[in-house]
C-alpha cells in the first residue's frame, strides 16, 4: 500500500513480483541469502532493484519470512546481541 501511494501502481506491482520472484528462489535455495541475526537458521537477502531486504529463517524443508525491511532501516540494529 505505501509503495502504491508513494511510487505509484507500476512500482508497486513491480516490488510484489520481484518479492514474489526472490521468495521462488529461496524455495529452491534456502541458503542463497546471508547468515543475519543469533542463530544460524536467520538470514537476510537482498532484493534487485528495490531498496528491501528479506529477512527469514531456515529449517530442512522450509523457508519462514519474518519480515520485509527497507533497506535505509539499520538492520544491523535491529539483530545485534543483547547481552
Amino acid at each position: 500500500m505505501y509503495l502504491n501511494k508513494e511510487a505509484g501502481a507500476m512500482v508497486a506491482i513491480a516490488a510484489d513480483d520481484r518479492f514474489v520472484a526472490m521468495i521462488e528462489i529461496l524455495k529452491g535455495n534456502l541458503l542463497a541469502g546471508l547468515r543475519a541475526g543469533r542463530t544460524e537458521k536467520q538470514r537476510k537477502l537482498a532484493i534487485p532493484h528495490f531498496p528491501f531486504i528479506v529477512v527469514y529463517i531456515v529449517d530442512k524443508t522450509q523457508v519462514h519470512i519474518l519480515r520485509i525491511f527497507h533497506a535505509a532501516h539499520k538492520l544491523a540494529q535491529r539483530f545485534k546481541s543483547t547481552n
